[in-house]
């Protein structure tokens, strides 16, 4: 793909690094979601459906103010690239009882997925909220960074 999504680290990631996080450069861990809210009927949260596209993780929760005054960013992503190969999945480790109430309330732009057994927060070194993942179209980490960081240069 010629024109890959650039996204520049414009600030400081303000979450904790582990040791064993993947990183620049890693194939991407699975994604073992339980469900995917306000995707297609036929959407699959699987490296195999998403070949091709670049992906944007978004790992948040419904109490965390920062993760909160980063929706509106990520919105505005996600309709400026909603014609490109570029899809957005939101995590979260809540159940669907909290998110979905929450979502009524907060427009989200994007698939939501619920990591209620915190496999993906695990596989992916998330031990601090928001955190963002971009996972290129080859399934290859591109960039980890904070959700606001994201910029189309």
């Amino acid at each position: 793909m010629k024109r890959a999504l650039i996204l520049l680290l414009s600030g400081i990631s303000f979450s904790i690094f582990a040791a064993d996080r993947p990183s620049t450069g890693d194939p991407a861990p699975p994604l073992n979601l339980e469900k995917l809210l306000q995707a297609t009927g036929d959407a699959v949260a699987s490296w195999d459906a998403l070949k091709g596209k670049v992906v944007v993780l978004e790992f948040w929760a419904t109490w965390c103010g920062p993760c909160i005054e980063a929706v509106p960013h990520l919105n505005e992503l996600a309709d400026e690239f909603k014609e490109k190969n570029v899809q957005f999945i939101a995590i979260t480790d809540e159940k669907e009882s909290v998110v979905q109430p929450f979502l009524k309330r907060k427009a989200m732009r994007a698939w939501v997925g619920l990591d209620t057994d915190r496999s993906m927060f695990k596989g992916y070194g998330v031990s601090g909220i928001p955190h963002t993942v971009v996972v290129g179209t080859n399934g290859v980490i591109a960039w980890v960074t904070h959700p606001t960081a994201l910029r189309w240069p």
